[in-house]
C-alpha cells in the first residue's frame, strides 16, 4: 500500500464548539492495524491527537473506535481492510459521551455496570457445584472486557437515552445464569425498570460486531426469555 488518508473526528472542548474532521496522510505498510496509522500520526504529525491505546491484539478493549461508521477495536482492524477509495473515517464511539477526539467517556459507562454488582454473591456457606454444561455457557460470556463496541451498535439509545446498556444486561444475563449466585431474583428486577431489559429490542444489530464472540444480543435476549418464564413483564 502507498500512503493514505485518515479522516478523523477532532474535538477538544477547550477550543471547540463542535467536532470537526482533519485528515492526515499516513504511510501504509502491510500489517498496519488502525491503531498504528494512529500512533503514527500522533507521533510524526500532530501530537494533540488524543485516542487510547491497548496491547497488542485489544484483549483489554480499552481502543475502540468507529471506522467508516462501524465500531470496532483499532489494534485488531487491519487499516488495508477499511480503506475506501484511499481513505478511512475514524471517531470515537456512538453513544458515549466525548472526552476528546476518539477518547469517549467510560467511567460513566462503567459506573452503570458496577451499580449492577457484576461479581458472583454467594449467600450459602458452601459454593454450589457447577456442571460441565454450565460452565460452557458461563465460559462464552465470561471474555467480555467492557470494550463498548456492543453499546456503541445499540439503536435502543435513540429511543430512550436512559438506555441501561447491552453490555449491562450481558453481565446481568452471566450472573443469573451462574449456579454459583444466590442473588438471581435481585439481579433481574435490577435491570426491569425504565430504559432496562424490556428496551433492549434485539433487533437493532444487523450483524454481531464482538470482538470476542460473545454474541451479546443473543446473549440478552435469552435473559428476556428467563424473565418472561419468570412471570416478568414489561410495564406500560
Amino acid at each position: 500500500m502507498d500512503n493514505v488518508e485518515l479522516v478523523v473526528t477532532r474535538y477538544d472542548p477547550e477550543i471547540d464548539d463542535f467536532h470537526r474532521s482533519q485528515t492526515f496522510s499516513v504511510r501504509a505498510v502491510p500489517g498496519m492495524t488502525v491503531l498504528d496509522a494512529l500512533v503514527q500520526v500522533r507521533d510524526e504529525q500532530d501530537g494533540s491527537l488524543r485516542f487510547r491505546e491497548s496491547e497488542p491484539g485489544g484483549w483489554s478493549g480499552s481502543c475502540a473506535v468507529t471506522v467508516n461508521d462501524v465500531p470496532c477495536l483499532a489494534s485488531r482492524t487491519l487499516l488495508a481492510r477499511v480503506i475506501l477509495n484511499n481513505s478511512a473515517v475514524i471517531g470515537p464511539l456512538k453513544n458515549f459521551p466525548v472526552i476528546c477526539d476518539l477518547v469517549v467517556d467510560n467511567p460513566i459507562y462503567l459506573a452503570k455496570i458496577e451499580a449492577l454488582e457484576p461479581w458472583v454473591d454467594n449467600a450459602k456457606e458452601q459454593p454450589a457445584s457447577m456442571t460441565r454444561e454450565e460452565y460452557f455457557r458461563l465460559r462464552r460470556t465470561d471474555g467480555c472486557a467492557l470494550c463498548g463496541i456492543c453499546d456503541a451498535n445499540s439503536d435502543e439509545y435513540l429511543t430512550d437515552p436512559m438506555f441501561i446498556g447491552a453490555a449491562s444486561l450481558l453481565w446481568t444475563y452471566r450472573l443469573t445464569s451462574d449456579s454459583r449466585d444466590s442473588f438471581d431474583r435481585e439481579r433481574m428486577e435490577a435491570v426491569l425498570g425504565s430504559g432496562g431489559l424490556w428496551a433492549f429490542s434485539g433487533d437493532t444489530s444487523s450483524e454481531d460486531l464482538c470482538p470476542y464472540a460473545i454474541d451479546p444480543v443473543n446473549q440478552i435476549m435469552r435473559l428476556r426469555n428467563a424473565a418472561s418464564q419468570n412471570g416478568y413483564v414489561p410495564t406500560e
